[in-house]
Order: C-alpha cells, then sequence, then structure tokens
C-alpha cells in the first residue's frame, strides 16, 4: 500500500511539473498563445494556411544560428564615466569636431548620420530580433538547436560576467563632450521589452534553466527601476510623442514580465491614459515627435506602441480607453487615421520604398485589429493591400487575424 502510494504521488509531482510550465505562456506580453497553438496543428497538419511565414521565420532562424552572441562590451569605444558593461550610443547627427585634438565637444551636422552612433543599439536589436526568431523556431519546429542558441544569447547578453549589460540607459543618445545621455533616447530600450514574449519561451523550451530565469527578472527588475526613478528616464517622460509613450510601453511590458499586475491596473489610468489623450487629436491623428506630428513611420510606430499598452491592459483587466471595445475606441481610431494615411501615400506615391517596413508593420496591425475589434473590414483590407507583400511575417504566427473570426 505504501508502495502504490508513493507511486500516485511521483506521478502526481511529475505531472504537475509537467503542467507548471504551460501557464507562463499566459503571462505572454503581446503574442497570442492560442493562435500559435493553432498555427502548429495546422503546421503537423500540413495545411497551407501558414506555411510562408513559418518558412520565413525557419530560414530567418538558420541564419540567426550562425550570429552572436551578442554584447555591449564588443566595441573600442568606452562611455564617459562609465564602464564596459554600460549600453552606449551616440547623437545621430553629433559628429567629432575637427578643429579640436581630441574631437570633443561633438559638433551637430544635419542631416547628415553618424555610422558609428548606433555603437551598441544594433547589437542590441539584432540580439533582441534573433531571441524571438529563434524561440518561435522552437515552438513550431521543436528543434533544439533553436532552444540552445536561443538561450546563448540571452545568456550572453543578461547574465555572464564578461558579456553582461548593466541594466540602464544611462549612455543612451549620448554626445561626447556635452552630455553622458539624453531622455530621447530611452525609446533605444523598447528592442528590451519586444523580446520578453521570446523570453518566456526560451525558459519554456530548457533554452534557459533553473536560476538563470530568476536571474533575468532580477536584470528586469532591476531596469524597472531604472526606468521608473532615474533622471534620465523622467525627462523622458516629460517629452511628448514617441519618446514618452515608448517608456510607458517599457514599464507596462517590463511589470507585466514580471506578475507585478498592480503596477499596471494603477499606471495605465492615471500616467499612461492622460498621457495617449495628450498625443491624440479628436480624428485620430497621433503626434510622434516634439514638433506635433512626425513623420508616417513614427506614428505608426506610436501604433505600434498603443497597441501593445492595450493587449496589456486587456491581459491584466485595465481598459485603455475603449481598447477592449468594438467600435469607438481610441486606438482604433488612430488605426483608421494611419489607415487614411496610408491609401493617400498609395495614391499620391506608388510604391514608396522609404516606408515599406512601416507598410509592413501597418499592414500586421491590420490583420490583428480585424481579430480584435472584431470588423472583417480590416481583414478585407489586409487581403487586398497587404496580404500578398507582407504575408510572409512570422508575426502572423503569434497574432490572431481575421481567418479566426
Amino acid at each position: 500500500m505504501r508502495f502504490r502510494y508513493a507511486i500516485l504521488l511521483l506521478i502526481a509531482n511529475l505531472m504537475v511539473t509537467s503542467c507548471s510550465r504551460k501557464p507562463q505562456y499566459k503571462r505572454f506580453t503581446y503574442w497570442d498563445f492560442e493562435q500559435m497553438h493553432e498555427a502548429r496543428k495546422s503546421l503537423k497538419r500540413s495545411l497551407y494556411l501558414f506555411n510562408t511565414p513559418y518558412n520565413a521565420l525557419i530560414d530567418s532562424a538558420d541564419q540567426a544560428m550562425g550570429e552572436g552572441p551578442f554584447s555591449v562590451t564588443n566595441r573600442s569605444v568606452l562611455p564617459e564615466g562609465a564602464n564596459a558593461h554600460d549600453y552606449l550610443s551616440f547623437g545621430a547627427h553629433w559628429w567629432p569636431d575637427p578643429s579640436t585634438s581630441n574631437g570633443l565637444p561633438y559638433v551637430r551636422h544635419e542631416p547628415e548620420v553618424n555610422p558609428d552612433a548606433g555603437i551598441n543599439t544594433r547589437s542590441l536589436q539584432h540580439m533582441s530580433q534573433h531571441v524571438q526568431e529563434l524561440s518561435l523556431a522552437w515552438f513550431f519546429s521543436r528543434e533544439k538547436q533553436y532552444a540552445d542558441k536561443a538561450g546563448e544569447i540571452v545568456r550572453s547578453w543578461f547574465l555572464d560576467s564578461l558579456t553582461r549589460m548593466n541594466p540602464n540607459l544611462d549612455h543612451a543618445g549620448s554626445i561626447p563632450g556635452r552630455t553622458p545621455g539624453r531622455g530621447s533616447a530611452v525609446t533605444e530600450g523598447i528592442a528590451l521589452v519586444t523580446m520578453l514574449d521570446g523570453i518566456v519561451v526560451a525558459e519554456t523550451s530548457g533554452g534557459l534553466r533553473g536560476s538563470e530565469e530568476r536571474h533575468i527578472r532580477e536584470w528586469f527588475q532591476s531596469m524597472f527601476q531604472w526606468l521608473l526613478d532615474s533622471p534620465m528616464a523622467v525627462e523622458a517622460g516629460t517629452l511628448t510623442g514617441r519618446h514618452a509613450l515608448g517608456r510607458e510601453l517599457q514599464l507596462l511590458a517590463i511589470a507585466h514580465f514580471l506578475k507585478d499586475d498592480e503596477f499596471v491596473q494603477q499606471r495605465i489610468p492615471s500616467v499612461t491614459l492622460p498621457l495617449i489623450r495628450k498625443m491624440v487629436g479628436e480624428e485620430g491623428r497621433i503626434s510622434a515627435d516634439l514638433r506635433g506630428n512626425g513623420s508616417f513611420a513614427e506614428r505608426v510606430e506610436c501604433l505600434e506602441y498603443l497597441f501593445k499598452i492595450g493587449e496589456i491592459g486587456r491581459r491584466t483587466e485595465t481598459d485603455v480607453d475603449g481598447y477592449m471595445q468594438s467600435d469607438s475606441g481610441l486606438v482604433r481610431r488612430v488605426l483608421d487615421q494611419m489607415i487614411l494615411e496610408y491609401q493617400a501615400l498609395q495614391t499620391s506615391d506608388g510604391e514608396n520604398t522609404d516606408n515599406d517596413k512601416a507598410f509592413g508593420k501597418l499592414g500586421v496591425l491590420i490583420h490583428f485589429a480585424a481579430w480584435q475589434f472584431k470588423e472583417p473590414s480590416y481583414g478585407e483590407l489586409w487581403d487586398n493591400a497587404f496580404s500578398k507583400k507582407y504575408g510572409h511575417y512570422p508575426d502572423l504566427l503569434v497574432l490572431p487575424g481575421h481567418e479566426n473570426l
């Protein structure tokens, strides 16, 4: 009898252990687990619906297998008053002064862009993108090599004592000889939070194990505190447009990742919503920069931030000014305005390659909006204007669309 009881207890414990990892998917900030699950089932059954984005994902993941790992320490320049583990970027239009012996202070030359400005930015963006691609490649293929590579990249950027990044952006947007960092560059940290869902999958895949999961969260807890309290981050919050909105998205996404739903529920109505309402005009036109406008691409970027904030709110039962309603929410008004702007650009410029990336991003949001707002016309717009050119985007594997209506 004791032996049988011990066996039953062991089986129960194994069942709890094996099932305990799945609920982590519920902490996705933006990805939709049900969509991912359905896409995986479709691929297993050799149905055609998700073949194109899946093949594109595997191609990207295979390329990522030969790149990285990445680190802020892979540079020859040291930030003023900092150490090798501090993230560094320069103001895009600032250059060494040729009239001084050491090039200091930097001088502004606009519109020329200093190719050295993104000294760590490119590595951060590649790291973030690769973790997402590799973790998704594992999820859909169950090939262990992808999980192991994702874990290697995360470990190098966040955990390894020789290569890890310090959890701050004190030296983002620096101008040597003038300022060590600027609040307007805090948005560079967006790449850190767009990969949070990828980290959740990496943990579930076994690419990250045991204490590494705890240390990752300790890192993001420190980053969260920096975003909340540092003078540079507070300055970002006083700026209008995407700079302040980008800080809000980072705070909310990290809080959700850390399961601090109370922070999200308090922050959205008290700080985030008043900021958004200042940015959005009555017709839904959103101001993305300090001058109250911004480029088309910058406004699409803000729209993407709004969707992600809306999703964080929805998953913590906190409505973002009608986001969870199907007819008249603020996010939908901005989307409709951006669609009008897109159509105007198509009429006036034809193929506008400068905005191609923004068009693709807008298309994915329109595809998702068809499901979120239960509006078939968005699905028709995706099919007619976007699906042929952007139907390979892996986002379609993780976000539902009009096919799910």
